[in-house]
């Protein structure tokens, strides 16, 4: 559960990156993420959950297929993000126990 004061299901660590979509994909397992940089800045995010254990996440293209596999480890998984720029990620996770 969540603290009942404070909680969230997802945690990114860069204020110019904002999560935008959480939902089941049109096509196949997993749920998508898209996040869109909005403050005009190259950066690297790291994403985590105190909620799920991550076991692989790709970089989408805007279809949702699966273009590049990225890092992956027991607090999340990171990308980079060019200025403006939407990303989106297909993410395969698991409950945390």
């Amino acid at each position: 559960p969540l603290d009942s004061a404070q909680g969230s299901f997802l945690q990114v660590d860069q204020p110019d990156v904002v999560l935008v979509t959480w939902k089941r994909p049109e096509v196949g397992d997993g749920t998508i993420l898209r996040f869109v940089e909005v403050g005009g800045q190259f950066s690297t995010v790291n994403v985590s959950s105190p909620l799920v254990k991550v076991q692989s996440a790709w970089r989408c293209n805007s279809v949702e297929e699966k273009r590049q596999r990225l890092v992956v480890s027991p607090q999340g998984f990171n990308f980079a993000v060019k200025p403006f720029e939407i990303v989106t990620v297909r993410l395969e996770a698991s409950p945390m126990k």
